[in-house]
Formats: C-alpha cells, structure tokens, sequence
C-alpha cells in the first residue's frame, strides 16, 4: 500500500531550519583528517583548492567517496563517518544545520545521505555570500577545538535569530538545486506522518479565527479522540493550544503592522473577548498586548 502523498510545498513553508554551526576550513596539501558522524546536516562549499572525501558507515565500512574542487558543494547527512584528504592547498566553508517540522526531527529525512554538485557562477555566489554571512554570525565557543573544525556557533539570541534566517535561505537554495536535478527530496521522510496533517496546519494558519477542533478533525477524517492523538504525537502539543498557539501569533503580526484596538485584534483572530485574549498573551510572550506593540515599535530597524 502506498505511503502517504506529501505536499513538498506545504512542507518547505513549515520547516523550521535552525543554523548549529559555520566556519571556514583550511588543509595544506597532503594534509589527513578524520571526522566522526556530524551532529547535524552538513553543507560544504570549496573556496579553493580539491578535496577527496571518504565516506564511511557506524560499522567502518566505507559507503561513498567524492573528490571536490574549486566551486563545487556537497550536502551530507548526519550517519557518515568522513576521511579527508586534502589533494591541493584547500579551503571550504561549511555550515550544520538541523530541520524540524511539526516539533519532529527531519534532519535525517528530507535529503540524500550524500549529495554533490557544481553550483552555476550565480549560484556559487549566492551560497558564498550567505555562508560567509553565516560565520559572521557565529563564534568559536570550544577553544580547545582542533583548528581544522573550530566550533563557531551563534552566541546569543540576535545573532542566532540572523543566523537562523540565513539558514533558511541555505536549506531552500539547496532545496531548489534538488529539485532542478530530479533528487527526491521526500524518499526518506517519515513514512508514518498522516497524510491530512499539512492541511490540518495549513487551514489554521490561514483562517485562525474561524478554524476550530472540530474543523481540524473533519479535514482529517478520523474520529475525534484518533485525530487528538494523532495531532499530539506528531505537532507535540494538542490541536487546541496549537490554534491558540497560531492566533497569538496572527494577533503579534496584527500589533505591529495595524493601529487597531487590542479588543479588535483579539476578535479578529478568534478570542470571545478582550481580557481572555490579554492573559492568554501574557502567558505566551510574558507582557501586554499593548507593551508588546510599544516595545517592538520602539526598536531601531
């Protein structure tokens, strides 16, 4: 029986994308590196110089290898050993990052464990420019490290939010590359997500002052009680506070782009009434409404 249809589409606009590391590696020629399984999804970029890769299983058992050159990049899961050699004075940035959808780890599930290409002038410069952005953002917060894979992370809460978005504009870059190429992004995706979930989320996040749990359960077609299940094994919280989770979120965009009421705002993204919508924001972003709106008004842009 066939698995599920899934919607990459609806998938990209809900993955959540966070940047682990970034750095830039440099290895003179003949130089020998060994790499253990990396703790997220890895892209590389040679700046200059080759490369060859060894890829090798928990086991020992080498599984792939790639030689890369100057301009070429390569995406690489998170279960493979590495043996570096380095063929020419090299250098090559890299970047880790890890995928959520729905509160579950996707790290492993969207791409191929090892994935090589030659990125066109435009787009080499692109990844370039947004993986130089990336370790602008990031700090060596190990300093006993070995130099060749410094630990540069972000260090504090802006740096991580500007990071995160780089990030994202990476995965979907690369994303769009696979897609060009014919790879099969969704082969290895969890093959137990239900297939109404997506349009479960979709449908809160665009009408969230009318959707409700019963609309929620029809569009899934099961029963209640399975689809309360269901709902909170995957998302990690019940359908209920995901929409309430998704109307604060509408009603914080309505702040800061609107001069509307507070009590209007909370009507109009599903709250019965203004004092109920008051503390259920508190509660969320630990403030007012209405010191919400002043304070992120109030910020420099």
């Amino acid at each position: 029986m066939p698995g599920p249809v899934f919607d990459l589409g609806l998938i990209a606009s809900h993955l959540q994308v966070r940047l682990t590391w970034a750095t830039e590696h440099r290895l003179p020629a003949g130089s020998y590196a060994t790499s253990g399984p990396a703790v997220a999804l890895t892209l590389w970029l040679v700046r200059s110089g080759t490369v060859r890769v060894r890829f090798s299983d928990g086991d020992g058992q080498e599984c792939d290898e790639t030689v890369l050159r100057t301009g070429d990049a390569v995406l690489m899961g998170t279960d493979r050993h590495r043996a570096i050699s380095a063929l020419q004075d090299v250098t090559w940035l890299s970047a880790g990052f890890s995928l959520h959808l729905f509160s579950q780890d996707y790290t492993r599930h969207l791409f191929p464990p090892v994935y090589r290409w030659h990125p066109d002038a435009g787009a080499n410069h692109v990844l370039l420019t947004l993986l130089d952005l990336a370790h602008a953002n990031c700090r060596v917060t190990e300093a006993t490290r070995p130099a060749l894979f410094p630990m540069c992370a972000p260090s504090d809460s802006v740096q991580q939010w500007v990071a995160d978005g780089i990030a994202r504009a990476l995965i979907h870059h690369v994303w769009r590359e696979c897609e060009v190429e014919g790879i099969i992004l969704h082969s290895n995706a969890r093959q137990d997500t239900p297939h109404w979930l997506l349009s479960v989320l979709l449908h809160i996040s665009q009408t969230p002052a009318t959707a409700s749990v019963d609309s929620m359960g029809a569009i899934a077609g099961i029963s209640q009680s399975q689809f309360n299940r269901l709902f909170r094994r995957f998302v990690g919280t019940s359908p209920q506070k995901q929409l309430t989770l998704v109307r604060l979120q509408s009603a914080c965009h309505l702040l800061l782009t609107t001069d509307r009421t507070v009590g209007n705002i909370a009507k109009s993204v599903g709250f019965e009434s203004a004092s109920h919508f008051t503390r259920l924001f508190a509660d969320q972003y630990h403030q007012s409404p209405a010191r919400y709106r002043d304070t992120k008004r109030s910020l420099p842009l």
